[in-house]
């Protein structure tokens, strides 16, 4: 009868254990979504602001020429 006993309780401390382990394993499985979807968002932030910064480079460019250009007119 203990013999008995003291098997149910290994199974329900295993069972238990599997449970918590289970969702455990979830919550990390999770957690380590959340942190790829975050890297992924910060390196298409990234990209963005790099076009971003290099838009308003070419756009100075422009500027720059089109004053030299003005100027130029403006002299002859």
């Amino acid at each position: 009868m203990e013999e008995k006993n003291n098997k149910e309780l290994q199974e329900s401390l295993k069972s238990e254990y599997e449970s918590q382990m289970n969702f455990m394993k979830k919550e990390y499985e999770d957690q380590i979504n959340i942190l790829k979807n975050k890297n992924y968002e910060l390196e298409t932030d990234f990209i963005q602001m790099k076009a971003e910064n290099e838009l308003t480079e070419c756009l100075n460019k422009i500027l720059v020429f089109s004053n030299k250009k003005q100027m130029i007119w403006k002299l002859k």
